[in-house]
């Protein structure tokens, strides 16, 4: 089966997000929230190496309408980020995008094939 682009940036993000733990950018307590998108969220969370460090944006399961936990908490994002500890946000969606970039507790800090990230400094 030839590897298309998806599993390939999910594969980069793992990989971009081992290297931030491993500067001490994530951690068990500092997660990443990452956009749950088809199966990348699987691939991603396996080459990261360390499942502490994911969040997910959406619930995992068998229902794959469930909205996004960013565009629910859009109007408190800052509040959420900030209670949550998350140190970063990772999305491949353009109105995620357009969310993460209005918020003003978070700044674009990578992108890493489709995946923008943006981080926080709270």
């Amino acid at each position: 089966i030839p590897l298309d682009d998806q599993p390939r940036d999910a594969i980069a993000l793992g990989q971009f997000l081992r290297r931030a733990a491993a500067q001490g950018r994530l951690s068990a307590s500092r997660p990443v929230l990452v956009e749950k998108h088809f199966w990348d969220y699987v691939v991603a969370q396996n080459v990261c190496g360390d499942a502490r460090l994911l969040r997910f944006d959406r619930f995992i399961g068998p229902e794959e309408n469930e909205p996004s936990l960013i565009r629910v908490l859009a109007h408190r994002l800052g509040e959420f980020v900030a209670k949550n500890r998350i140190a970063m946000i990772a999305v491949r969606d353009p109105a995620l995008r357009s969310i993460l970039a209005a918020e003003p507790a978070l700044r674009p800090c990578a992108s890493v094939g489709a995946y923008s990230l943006y981080c926080s400094d709270r």
